[in-house]
């Protein structure tokens, strides 16, 4: 029995390795490239809302108290 969510993803990882040649520095340039596309909100992310950024990335919207505390504290486990 397989997850159809987890056949999809890794159906989408097979086609952006395909679409890479394998090659993995070319694999990690379009990924950044749709990260940049994602934050800009361009092509296929033209019509996602700000809002959803605090939904998919809750580490990188919460602004430390203190960024000179955040740098010396351990990470937390």
């Amino acid at each position: 029995m397989t997850d159809s969510l987890i056949e999809e993803v890794r159906d989408l990882r097979r086609r952006f390795i395909e679409a890479s040649g394998e090659d993995l520095d070319a694999l990690a340039q379009e990924l950044k490239r749709l990260e940049t596309e994602f934050i800009n909100r361009e092509g296929r992310f033209a019509g996602v809302p700000l809002e959803l950024n605090a939904e998919l990335f809750p580490a990188q919207t919460m602004q430390p108290a203190n960024a000179v505390v955040e740098e010396v504290r351990p990470p937390s486990r």
